[in-house]
């Protein structure tokens, strides 16, 4: 078996393998989101990583996106749930 890559977003030196009933499966353990998911084989699922093309992004370009990626996902749960609180309480006043 190859060692897998660096991945290709934010450099992590870990990304780790895992078989469940879809597949193989790689991960980036550092949290950037980066993952192949349900190949047949091991080796393919690692072929696949390591020719991966690179980012065109620097890591810590990277980190920034998906940190502001997910306060902006937060946010938007946020205003979710105050739509669905207000909703319920005009039609349920206390």
């Amino acid at each position: 078996m190859d060692k897998l890559a660096p991945c290709p977003f934010c450099g992590n030196n870990r990304p780790y393998m895992e078989h469940t009933f879809t597949g193989w499966s790689i991960v980036c353990d550092r949290g950037c989101g980066c993952m192949f998911i349900s190949f047949d084989s091991e080796q393919e699922a690692i072929d696949t990583w390591n020719t991966r093309q690179r980012s065109l992004f620097t890591p810590t370009d990277n980190r920034i996106l998906a940190q502001k990626y997910n306060d902006l996902r937060k946010g938007l749960n946020r205003v979710k749930e105050a739509k669905i609180f207000k909703k319920f309480f005009s039609k349920n006043p206390l």
